[in-house]
């Protein structure tokens, strides 16, 4: 199974501010849906993030890494 990419990997090509802001977004919809809230939450001008949008872009980060190091 593809690990999971960590911070450093993802800020070699992401500005570590913009990792922050997806982490924490994604918390908060985490959150906000265990109150009964949304379920997602419009992020940018294209893209809706959901509590695990976090967990999966740093599991598909990490795929193509887990395969580099095979």
């Amino acid at each position: 199974p593809p690990r999971e990419a960590t911070e450093d990997e993802l800020a070699a090509v992401h500005d570590r501010a913009y990792i922050r802001q997806i982490k924490e977004v994604a918390g908060e919809v985490a959150r906000e849906e265990q109150h009964g809230g949304r379920k997602t939450r419009f992020f940018a001008t294209d893209t809706y993030i959901s509590a695990q949008s976090y967990a999966a872009a740093i599991k598909a980060a990490g795929a193509p890494l887990t395969a580099i190091d095979a």
